[in-house]
């Protein structure tokens, strides 16, 4: 059962409060919300400033000794926000997971974390003779695909006389229906009066996505303190992995491979070519490569090769537009079409090759193609400012809507 992944925060003091939820997830790391973990260690944090601080991790569905089971847990990361804002997230390592429990994976992409889901959250008040105890309800609603600018996304109940989330239920995991992997978990919530039984049936949803990416870091981490590398160094490969939904255990393998393989490449000699500047550029682009900057190499050698192909136009416009011009004395006008259109796929600004275009398909009796070349032969003119060739535009535009005319009244 994946619901057997939901765990309960507590304070480590006695008496031992409960605070709220979370998650055990890949890697053996347990999700849950900043402000839960803050509120767990706010008291040790005051009483013993000096300590590491740690919470009391609770598994529902794990028992010993007619007991459930516990352990400590303490920061794994505090998930700070790099490139956006900090969400509502923290990883902790327990000291252990229970035998039999499986961790949930996470969701890799956007269709496996909105939609129809339900939440399955620790809610107290439930039982009356014990209001402090907790018990586990599953609870409706849907996930919405935006996301607000918090990162976080709208979980809408679709069941008023259920019961909803409430205090204590933040962290929480949420699920789609059907599906196995973890689509989020539960930061805030609207709460009433009564506990479970609110009225207003609205709460916010950490993604799955988050998670994994923070996941995918502490993982990868141990592979870039063995390179004596920086973790942003290899934030560009995990997010290619991400992309690719690549699992999580792959990842240390696939990172070694992409480390190896790239200061190979970097190493090797650069071949000589037709031209030193290319040979330049190659070695310039390499030595991105052996640092790992593979958005930098990809940026050299993007410029190189956007000059170059600015160079083969200019020089190929010129041969085509000439070639264009002789089949038409050849009377080949099927092929000078061809060839204007060539001209025309390097540079749309060509005028004068768009009415040339016009002019054939006049001929060769494409009145509806020979509208369409003056009509693009006019936005030309007008782009690049000629009134002359404006002009010229719009007389072809002009003349092949009246033969138009003239052939409809037929």
């Amino acid at each position: 059962m994946i619901e057997q992944s939901l765990v309960y925060i507590r304070t480590a003091n006695p008496p031992r409060r409960f605070v709220g939820c979370g998650a055990l997830v890949e890697g053996g790391y347990i999700a849950t919300c900043r402000h839960v973990w803050r509120m767990a260690i706010e008291n040790v944090a005051k009483g013993q400033p000096a300590a590491a601080p740690v919470v009391e991790i609770e598994y529902p569905y794990s028992w010993e000794n007619s007991a459930r089971v516990t352990t400590l847990g303490r920061m794994a990361d505090i998930c700070d926000g790099a490139s956006g804002p900090t969400p509502d997230l923290v990883l902790l390592t327990p000291d252990f997971t229970p035998h039999g429990l499986i961790p949930l994976p996470l969701a890799p992409c956007e269709r496996f974390e909105v939609g129809e889901g339900y939440a399955f959250v620790g809610l107290r008040g439930l039982d009356k003779g014990n209001p402090n105890a907790v018990k586990e309800a599953s609870v409706g609603g849907t996930i919405a695909v935006p996301m607000g600018s918090d990162g976080r996304r709208q979980f809408t109940g679709n069941k008023p006389g259920v019961y909803w989330t409430d205090r204590g239920s933040s962290g929480s995991p949420v699920f789609l229906k059907p599906g196995v992997q973890l689509a989020g978990i539960l930061s805030l919530s609207e709460t009433g009066e009564e506990p479970g039984k609110a009225p207003i049936h609205e709460a916010f949803v950490v993604p799955g996505t988050t998670i994994r990416t923070h996941v995918a870091r502490l993982i990868a981490a141990p592979v870039a303190r063995n390179q004596h590398l920086a973790i942003a160094e290899l934030q560009p490969a995990l997010d290619a992995l991400g992309v690719q939904d690549v699992p999580l255990a792959e990842i240390p393998g696939r990172l070694t491979e992409f480390i190896v393989a790239a200061q190979t490449r970097a190493a090797e000699p650069v071949p000589a070519s037709n031209g030193a500047d290319i040979d330049a550029t190659i070695a310039a682009a390499r030595a991105k490569l052996g640092s790992l900057d593979t958005a930098g190499a990809q940026t050299v050698l993007g410029t190189k090769i956007a000059e170059i192909e600015e160079t083969h136009r200019q020089r190929l416009i010129p041969l085509l537009e000439e070639k264009a011009a002789i089949e038409q004395i050849s009377y080949d006008y099927t092929a000078a079409k061809t060839t204007l259109k060539q001209v025309l796929t390097l540079d749309s600004d060509r005028v004068w090759s768009w009415i040339e275009l016009g002019r054939l398909c006049e001929t060769t009796g494409s009145l509806g193609d020979a509208a369409m070349a003056f009509h693009a032969a006019l936005a030309a003119a007008r782009r690049t400012g000629n009134e002359r060739d404006e002009s010229v535009a719009l007389d072809g535009v002009g003349t092949c809507w009246w033969r138009r005319a003239i052939w409809w009244r037929r």
